[in-house]
């Protein structure tokens, strides 16, 4: 796996070994970051990557979230229930330099809990749960219950096409879905009026 832009495009990641990793492609990721950077819906939220605040929740080999890095993100939560996941994401994080603005949870993303007074709110989320296993709604839940989500933010999970994203909890509004393949792309702003 390859970043697809911004500062490190061209270096080459490692995906961690665990067997139940299934990594976002380079061509939805480029996508991805194309919308963000040019989409109406995007600018219609006001949305700025640079300088943005990122979680890459189910974060497997960091490569959301080290795509946003790149791309010129102030800092970015690597989370993931997998220890050996986030070893991995730490390791393409220093290998990329970009370690002094990161921070690695071991965690579930469907029960995080509260955010620590010094993390920042995030500004951008963005979620590639394993598909078919009901993971994307209590998620929102939990990251809306623990704070972390800045007014306005941006969320996008991934998900198996044909996944209902209105099955979002209250307070996230469906921007966009956006399907390729076998995988879509749901966007929500949260907390817009």
């Amino acid at each position: 796996m390859r970043i697809t832009g911004g500062a490190h495009r061209g270096r080459i990641i490692t995906v961690p070994d665990t067997g139940t990793v299934r990594p976002t492609t380079d061509k939805m990721r480029q996508q991805l970051f194309n919308m963000l950077l040019h989409s109406q819906w995007a600018t219609q939220a006001d949305f700025d990557l640079d300088g943005a605040h990122v979680l890459d929740g189910f974060c497997g080999s960091g490569a959301l979230g080290l795509e946003a890095l790149s791309r010129g993100a102030a800092s970015c939560a690597f989370v993931d229930i997998d220890g050996k996941a986030v070893q991995t994401a730490r390791a393409n994080a220093q290998a990329l330099r970009v370690e002094p603005q990161s921070q690695f949870l071991i965690r579930s993303c469907t029960t995080m809990q509260r955010r620590p007074d010094a993390t920042m709110p995030r500004t951008l989320v963005l979620l590639d749960p394993p598909y078919r296993k009901d993971m994307i709604a209590p998620s929102l839940a939990a990251l809306h219950a623990g704070l972390w989500l800045a007014d306005e933010a941006l969320v996008i999970a991934e998900s198996e096409r044909g996944w209902d994203p209105k099955g979002a909890p209250a307070g996230f509004s469906l921007l966009h879905v956006r399907e390729d393949g076998d995988s879509a792309l749901n966007i929500w702003q949260y907390g817009a009026s």
